[in-house]
């Protein structure tokens, strides 16, 4: 075995060294929150959702073998491990890519906040040798989700960097490992980019049912920890404002929109 054969084995078994952190994170979130936090749950029910529709429907309708040369006798179309890493990788990146949000000041007092902090501090694009440094740092986490309810551009290039040089080179790996055809990891990968594409919408239109009950328990055994972005709850505020004020309904507007924001503000 030559150099890049280990590495190509070690990029094979990191899809499943990420399902074990998550799961590792939910174990100590759960102790943590008393009871089972959404955004680890979302992605662990993700991997039995893709893992489901991978095993049991594709590779028994289709049951194309491996290559002649693969050490495994499972059939191999389409492939896991890429069907994995492409889905972890676009399931990252679209709940990222929802989250960025300009971090400039909007008004005086955020730029006098900002003015008060980087005062004789050295600083490249109003950020300090600290902040690029650990700023991306708070929003990593074990589960391949992010854990902040927005990010900058900055943090959002960062994670999904990482995440990339983490999860795109493992369908190559197959090829060279003589696991799995070109054609079975292209197809894997694009069923993982689908199902990810799909999950992510299922899960976002869940957490706006859900907005209100941030913190809370759900379900007797579940606690909401997933939130919308910032932004996105309080143009939901401004819409419901403008709905009210459409029907000429003046009764209970602030309770209504305190009941919206109930959680985040």
């Amino acid at each position: 075995a030559t150099f890049w054969d280990y590495v190509c084995v070690m990029y094979g078994i990191l899809p499943f060294v990420l399902v074990g952190l998550a799961v590792l994170e939910l174990l100590v979130s759960s102790i943590v929150l008393r009871g089972l936090g959404t955004r680890q749950m979302s992605f662990l029910a993700f991997i039995g959702f893709i893992t489901l529709v991978n095993e049991l429907l594709f590779k028994k309708i289709v049951q194309e073998p491996r290559p002649d040369r693969s050490c495994n006798f499972s059939c191999g179309f389409p492939s896991g491990h890429s069907t994995m890493s492409l889905g972890f990788f676009f399931l990252l990146f679209l709940d990222g890519s929802y989250r960025i949000m300009l971090q400039a000041p909007l008004d005086a007092e955020a730029a006098t906040r900002l003015v008060s902090w980087v005062s004789g501090k050295r600083t490249f694009l109003n950020m300090t040798l600290r902040n690029w440094l650990i700023a991306p740092l708070r929003t990593l986490s074990l589960v391949p989700l992010c854990s902040s309810d927005s990010l900058d551009a900055y943090n959002f290039t960062v994670l999904t960097t990482l995440q990339a040089l983490l999860l795109l080179p493992v369908p190559m790996s197959r090829v060279i490992l003589h696991d799995h055809t070109p054609k079975q990891v292209i197809v894997g990968g694009i069923a993982g980019a689908v199902e990810a594409i799909i999950w992510f919408n299922l899960c976002r239109r869940l957490s706006t049912l859900w907005c209100r009950h941030l913190g809370q328990r759900v379900g007797y055994v579940f606690i909401h920890n997933y939130p919308l972005p910032y932004f996105e709850i309080g143009s939901m505020a401004y819409v419901l404002l403008a709905q009210l004020k459409e029907e000429h309904s003046q009764e209970g507007v602030r309770e209504k929109i305190t009941e919206q924001l109930e959680g985040y503000y």
